[in-house]
Formats: structure tokens, C-alpha cells, sequence
């Protein structure tokens, strides 16, 4: 199966903090695009990732290992890497993966959040 496109943009930067938000598929075939853009931004010094996972339409192995790889490199540059707004099926699948116990989770599902 081939994944659709992803798009990554970064959408805020305060540094050393920057919001990259991911729209469409992380997988095998498009986790590369997200991987190159936090080893470049960690490169411009910003440690302290935001990854707004809202329009994200599917995530599979290829893409948990890419949040994980980027997590740990923010670490290493004494950093973080929150996943912001993921749907309750991403929410699940950290939950089943133990990745809920990994992430700082900054925010709630889509649906679940107050209106108003």
C-alpha cells in the first residue's frame, strides 16, 4: 500500500520552541519529510517541538518510528517534542504502543476540545 502525500509546515517559531504541523500520511513512504525537517530545525537551534497532528490522516509503524526518532533527537539537544491535537485513534495507538507514557502529550483530540 502506498501512503498518500504529507505535508509539513512550520507554522510558529519563538525560539527555542517551533509548531510544525503534519497534514496528510506518516509512513514508510513520507516519514523522511518530517525527520528532515526537525533535523533542520534542530540544526537552527530550536530544541522544543511542537508536532500538530491534527490533519493527520494516517500514521503506521514507519511513522510512530519517525515521532520517536524525533523525539529522541530533541532530547538530545535538550529539548522536547510534544505531538499536539491527535486524533482519538492516534491517541489509541500511543496508548497501545506505550508512546503515551513516552510524549508529553500538549492538548487533546479535535473532537474532544471545548468550543467557545
Amino acid at each position: 500500500m502506498t501512503a498518500g502525500p504529507l505535508r509539513v509546515d512550520v507554522v510558529e517559531r519563538d525560539r527555542p520552541s517551533v509548531t510544525l504541523r503534519l497534514a496528510g500520511d506518516l509512513a514508510f513512504d513520507t516519514s523522511a519529510q518530517l525527520l528532515r525537517a526537525a533535523e533542520r530545525l534542530l540544526a537552527e537551534g530550536y530544541c522544543r517541538l511542537r508536532i500538530d497532528l491534527a490533519a493527520l490522516r494516517l500514521c503506521d509503524s514507519s511513522g510512530l518510528s519517525a515521532l520517536i526518532e524525533v523525539h529522541h533527537a530533541a532530547r538530545d539537544a535538550g529539548g522536547w517534542m510534544r505531538p499536539v491535537g491527535p486524533s482519538r485513534p492516534l491517541l489509541g495507538l500511543f496508548a497501545r504502543t506505550g508512546l503515551d507514557r513516552v510524549f508529553l502529550l500538549d492538548g487533546t483530540p479535535v473532537g474532544d476540545r471545548a468550543t467557545g
